[in-house]
């Protein structure tokens, strides 16, 4: 099965996990030491999104040229500003995977890659991070958690989302009637 680009729906990223990691077990030498064996072992969890924090990490807005960016460095994720709210969400939780993370979930440049073998892992890790990060985004107390934490605007555009605010702003009044939020995006 070919790797999944960076826009590729969330259909795609499953079906290439499912075919790719989930059959994988702890003693095979494709498990050990991988991004795949750091989810399964050690998923992103509230405490670990506040430990990113009390680590120094901060989210920011920007004007980039990416839709977002993780800098291991200075502990910084910087996600273009200019983003529709749930592409803004989706880049956020997608950086802070790395952050989480670290560098064995590396995704690399897209554009400049070293070598084949490099660049062959990097875009399983792309795929396993973009994957991830929208399971993240859809779980209503996860998406709460970065929101508090980072001081991230809510914004309301699916049922994920919408329960998300609900859990930071509890006596929040829905909106007009007219909006149905009766899905979640993962796309």
């Amino acid at each position: 099965m070919d790797i999944p680009n960076d826009r590729a729906s969330f259909a795609d990223l499953n079906k290439f996990v499912n075919e790719t990691f989930i059959h994988l077990n702890k003693t095979s030498t494709a498990f050990k030491g991988s991004l795949w064996e750091k989810i399964r072992e050690d998923p992103v969890s509230k405490r670990g999104i506040k430990g990113l924090e009390e680590k120094g990490w901060t989210v920011l807005f920007d004007i980039i040229i990416y839709d977002g960016m993780c800098d291991f460095k200075n502990r910084k994720i910087t996600i273009y500003n200019s983003l529709d709210d749930f592409s803004r969400d989706k880049s956020t939780y997608h950086e802070l995977v790395h952050a989480y993370y670290g560098n064995i979930s590396f995704d690399g440049n897209m554009w400049k890659a070293k070598d084949e073998t490099a660049d062959l892992e990097q875009r399983k890790n792309r795929v396993l991070v973009d994957w991830y990060a929208r399971q993240i985004r859809a779980t209503p107390p996860l998406l709460a958690a970065i929101w508090e934490t980072f001081n991230i605007s809510p914004r309301i555009y699916d049922r994920a989302s919408l329960s998300a605010t609900n859990i930071i702003h509890p006596n929040l009044k829905p909106g007009p009637p007219e909006k149905d939020y009766n899905f979640t995006l993962m796309d």
